[in-house]
């Protein structure tokens, strides 16, 4: 989800069906929660190729 600027959104679903906004990049937030486990996820992704796909639909857009 995007924020009104384009930016990225996190949204955390919270019980009761509210959500938490976090206006944070995600790579930064998974970063600082395992900084280890980003570091070698992020290595073992170099060098491999990112298929061609088309983007998906928010829910609630027609296609």
């Amino acid at each position: 989800m995007t924020d009104d600027d384009a930016n990225p959104e996190l949204r955390v679903l919270l019980p009761g069906g509210e959500y938490l906004s976090l206006n944070i990049p995600v790579s930064r937030l998974l970063y600082q929660l395992d900084r280890d486990a980003y570091i070698e996820a992020l290595n073992a992704a170099r060098g491999v190729p990112v298929p061609a796909v088309e983007p998906i639909a928010e829910q609630g857009e027609s296609a």
